[in-house]
C-alpha cells in the first residue's frame, strides 16, 4: 500500500521536468547555418561577415560600443518620454472628449499611413544630423506603437 506523501513526491518530481528553450534553440541553429554558409560560400566579410569575425570586433572595440550606447540610450529614453508626455493626455482626451475625438482621432489614425522609414531621411533633411531628428523618430515609433 502506497502511503499519500510518496504519491506527493512522485508526483513533483514528475512535474519537475526540464522545458526546452525552444527560441535560445533556434537562435543557435540559425547562427550555426549562417557561420557556415560564410565559410562555404566564402562571402568577404565587408558584404556579410561571420557571426564569428562579428563577436571578435565586438570584443576588440567594446569601449568604442559602450561609449556610444550612453548617447543612444538617451536618445532612446528620451524619445520615449514624449511620446509618453504627448500620447497619455491625447488618449485621455480623445477617450473622454467625443469633440476632441471627432476632429483628432482621424488625424492620428491617417498618419500612421506614413511609414517611420520614410520620415527619417526628411528630419535628418530638416533638423540637421543632431539629437532632435533621432530623438523625434524615436518618440514617433513609440506614440504609435
Amino acid at each position: 500500500m502506497t502511503d499519500i506523501a510518496t504519491i506527493e513526491v512522485i508526483q513533483t518530481r514528475s512535474a519537475r521536468q526540464i522545458k526546452v528553450p525552444y527560441a535560445l534553440l533556434t537562435l543557435l541553429v540559425l547562427l550555426l547555418v549562417w557561420q557556415a554558409a560564410t565559410v562555404i560560400f566564402q562571402t568577404p566579410s565587408y558584404l556579410l561577415p561571420s557571426p564569428f569575425e562579428i563577436m571578435i570586433k565586438i570584443g576588440k572595440d567594446w569601449k568604442l560600443l559602450l561609449s556610444h550606447s550612453g548617447v543612444t540610450t538617451f536618445e532612446i529614453v528620451t524619445g520615449f518620454i514624449i511620446s509618453v508626455l504627448i500620447g497619455l493626455p491625447l488618449a485621455i482626451l480623445v477617450t473622454y472628449s467625443p469633440i476632441f475625438d471627432k476632429a483628432i482621432y482621424p488625424l492620428i489614425v491617417g498618419s500612421q499611413t506614413i511609414p517611420k522609414v520614410a520620415l527619417a531621411p526628411l528630419m535628418l533633411a530638416w533638423l540637421g544630423f543632431g539629437y532632435a531628428p533621432k530623438i523625434l523618430i524615436t518618440a514617433l515609433v513609440a506614440f504609435f506603437r
